[in-house]
């Protein structure tokens, strides 16, 4: 934890309007939900933080993202706001994309495309989160007890960001791309919330993009990652958002897709 919270460096950042500030505010557009996640906002303590939800004032079309406050001066990552489709174990509505849960052993491809632009100060990273249950029926209410992993791409990173958690355990290469893999069999909520424990997966491109393009089926069934028994398990949701240490900033999607085929 930090010790004393300091503001973030001024920054002219692009136009937007508000859409939903509060906590875990959901915003559905276009298929997707944009997700207002702010799960470990405790960390800031006393420190005015502000997370919301944005439209861009400047698109000629409907584009949405995300803007963010946070205090500079912090070893935490504070939030993880997002786009996303499918239903998560954590807050399962509204549950968008019914070809979800996605059982992992029936599926051949699970590719992964997103553009994202960001302006910000502060360190963040751009992360696609795949949760993994051991149930195909998720339900309306969190269900912890049914988490198994939590599986991240990591497609970009500020130099200031920290590396993932866990150990890393090697590389896989994939398309001309190599991935660095971070492993901890024993992960948990690092706010303290929650007492559970899950797999933590983070796979890590060593040529970042905030225009990426990836089949997430391929790489978790490289033999690296065998002995994890992943194929078990079925894909509840897919997320792509920031995890944020500091500063402030605005993210905008300007594109999200994800192609499945068994």
């Amino acid at each position: 934890m930090f010790g004393c919270a300091e503001e973030p460096i001024p920054i002219d950042l692009p136009e937007f309007t508000e859409l939903d500030c509060s906590d875990y505010a959901s915003v559905e557009y276009d298929g997707a939900i944009y997700y207002n996640n702010v799960w470990n906002k405790g960390a800031a303590r006393d420190f005015a933080w502000r997370q919301c939800i944005v439209e861009d004032g400047n698109a000629d079309e409907p584009t949405y993202g995300w803007y963010w406050r946070w205090p500079n001066s912090s070893s935490d990552i504070f939030a993880q706001p997002q786009v996303k489709i499918g239903s998560s174990p954590w807050d399962p509505l509204p549950k968008v994309d019914d070809r979800f849960p996605l059982a992992l052993a029936d599926t051949q491809k699970v590719e992964i495309a997103h553009r994202l632009r960001v302006v910000s100060n502060g360190n963040y990273n751009i992360a696609t989160t795949m949760w993994l249950v051991d149930n195909s029926e998720i339900g309306d209410e969190q269900n912890r007890d049914i988490i198994r992993a939590e599986i991240m791409f990591w497609t970009y990173a500020t130099k200031g960001q920290m590396d993932p958690a866990g150990e890393r355990i090697g590389v896989i290469e994939d398309g001309g791309q190599k991935w660095s893999v971070w492993l901890d069999r024993n992960w948990g909520d690092a706010s303290g919330v929650n007492d559970n424990q899950w797999i933590y997966l983070a796979i890590k491109a060593e040529d970042p993009s905030f225009d990426m393009r990836f089949d997430a089926a391929r790489l978790l069934g490289d033999p690296l990652l065998k002995d994890l028994g992943l194929q078990q398990f079925y894909v509840a949701d897919i997320e792509v958002g920031t995890e944020i240490m500091d500063g402030e900033g605005v993210a905008w999607v300007d594109s999200f897709e994800v192609i499945t085929a068994s």
